[in-house]
């Protein structure tokens, strides 16, 4: 999942850019709750 974690926050969170990206430890720890029509994200473990 290391690989396509960006890829998956990119998708759902438009506002997810390099920054974040370079932001990102191994592992990381993502939740993302489908919530109606919205998609949210939630950092749970940094890694």
């Amino acid at each position: 999942m290391e690989i396509y974690c960006p890829y998956y926050l990119k998708y759902y969170n438009k506002d997810f850019g390099f920054e974040d990206w370079q932001n990102l430890c191994n592992p990381d720890v993502f939740l993302l709750k489908n919530e109606c029509t919205k998609v949210t994200s939630e950092r749970l473990w940094i890694g």
